[in-house]
């Protein structure tokens, strides 16, 4: 594939899209971004991100492969001043699990796909690749083909079902016009394996943070060691949780972009050995050096073993859900893309798991990183 193609980029301050733009700049990709605000100042703004992901943004607005442009979906989408459009990288989505007022997440995700996939058809732009979630499966699914599912799962979340009805959106939009889709599905998203580097601070994260605030609620200031928070996981120890680094995810979706003959297929882009719910208890509880938790099959919550419990308890029950299911999840399409690539899901260690926790706690679980956006 010529590289010196043009890209439209949604999502480019996002989690994963951050390190897409990234991938893609470095391939020799000339990548036209769409902010809300194309300003200097937002200019500026995608320059600190940038910088986070270790990508000097100012080189490539000077050598022209970066190019802003201001939109906003599902009902503000850019005038066209950059000439022709090669492909489509759909990133942008709102991660919020419940509907509000707004009509968020399916404003954005859903809305907002059907959007922008009408707008590629004006244009005539023949490549479109979505971003979605290896969670459309809902949660019922034991194994999961890379496929689009169909009839609608059960889902627990807003987030997933709007994400199933943008998948199918945009794949009856291609059928219609003989547009070419391609959809990748990352699972539990995490930092960098590298480095550490997040923004997203949900699920695994959410979890953790709780454990830490527990720790220093419940610490003995006249000692310095492990401290027991007695309370009940209401999970399967051995059930695995499909946690998968950034950067891994990342390069995926950039080394099947860079390929047309991979283009019109589902990819699941999840760990092939994915830790277990008793290693992750591990993990947290030495990194906070703490002990006390136990999993049980069921839960009274009429009797609580101790307050700790009580406010683990109170953790929002989706992430609870989570806990008890672990579909297996087919990626032989995934497997055979990066066959003759580098890309390799890491897999998961207490070291890169520390390197993750570290990251979060010294920059304040996102707090620090969203007083400076604001």
């Amino acid at each position: 594939m010529d590289s010196t193609q043009t890209i439209f980029l949604t999502g480019s301050s996002g989690f994963i899209g951050q390190y897409l733009l990234r991938n893609l700049l470095r391939r020799g990709f000339r990548v036209v971004v769409m902010l809300r605000d194309a300003s200097a100042q937002g200019r500026m703004r995608l320059e600190r991100i940038m910088a986070s992901v270790d990508l000097c943004a100012e080189d490539y607005f000077l050598s022209g492969h970066l190019h802003l442009t201001e939109g906003d979906l599902p009902h503000r989408l850019p005038v066209v001043t950059w000439g022709q459009t090669d492909q489509i990288v759909h990133a942008a989505a709102c991660l919020q699990t419940d509907n509000d007022e707004a009509g968020e997440p399916f404003a954005t995700n859903t809305e907002g796909s059907r959007a922008l996939a009408q707008w590629a058809e004006n244009l005539d732009i023949p490549r479109f690749h979505f971003i979605s979630t290896a969670y459309v499966c809902g949660r019922d699914m034991k194994f999961v083909p890379e496929v689009f599912h169909d009839p609608c799962p059960r889902f627990e979340t807003a987030y997933e079902l709007s994400k199933w009805r943008a998948e199918r959106d945009l794949l009856e939009w291609s059928q219609r016009t003989g547009r070419t889709l391609t959809i990748t599905r990352p699972s539990l998203t995490i930092g960098d394996s590298d480095t550490g580097y997040v923004t997203q601070y949900g699920g695994f994260y959410q979890v953790a943070r709780l454990i830490g605030m527990l720790r220093q609620m419940f610490h003995d200031s006249q000692s310095d060691g492990r401290i027991v928070l007695p309370m009940r996981i209401p999970a399967q120890p051995d059930v695995p949780q499909n946690l998968v680094p950034v950067n891994y995810v990342a390069d995926a979706i950039a080394e099947i972009i860079c390929r047309n003959d991979l283009h019109g297929r589902i990819y699941h882009l999840t760990n092939p050995t994915p830790p277990t719910n008793r290693q992750i208890k591990e993990w947290i509880e030495e990194y906070f050096q703490v002990c006390g938790g136990h999993f049980v099959d069921r839960l009274n919550t009429s009797v609580s073993e101790s307050t700790a419990e009580t406010m683990f308890l109170k953790m929002n029950h989706v992430i609870l859900d989570q806990l008890n299911y672990a579909p297996v999840f087919d990626c032989r399409n995934t497997l055979a893309a990066l066959a003759d690539t580098t890309v390799v899901c890491p897999e998961l260690s207490q070291e890169i798991m520390f390197r993750t926790l570290e990251y979060a706690t010294t920059h304040h679980w996102g707090r620090a990183t969203r007083a400076a956006a604001s």
